[in-house]
């Protein structure tokens, strides 16, 4: 779902991107670098550069997600264990929840300023 939201934001941007190779930090680098190259024509984009830098990268935001990743990723592989703590799968699922939430209202906050800046 993370990568739905990324890819809605590249359509919006008339951006290409293959859903099979492209991953998260890739298709975000990807955004950031457009943004970039649209600053030196429309300054109000400086704004949203500085968020995607602040928000995504320094906040480590896709560091965090990228971790947890891995730890959901090891959880799904568990469930094929005969025996598994299920309690364990909970605080994943939360913490999952709480990125999707924080990257989601992300999104929509860089494209709304896209939009305003257009």
């Amino acid at each position: 779902m993370l990568e739905e939201r990324t890819y809605r934001l590249l359509d919006h941007l008339g951006l290409s991107y293959n859903p099979r190779n492209d991953k998260l930090y890739e298709c975000l680098k990807k955004v950031s670098d457009y943004i970039q190259a649209q600053v030196n024509t429309n300054s109000n984009l400086d704004e949203v550069s500085g968020l995607l830098d602040c928000c995504f990268i320094k906040n480590n935001l896709c560091q965090d997600i990228q971790e947890w990743r891995k730890k959901r990723n090891d959880m799904t592989h568990d469930l094929a264990k005969q025996t598994i703590d299920y309690e364990s799968l909970h605080p994943i699922a939360i913490e999952g929840c709480e990125l999707f939430k924080k990257y989601s209202a992300l999104i929509m906050t860089v494209k709304k300023r896209i939009s305003k800046a257009e």
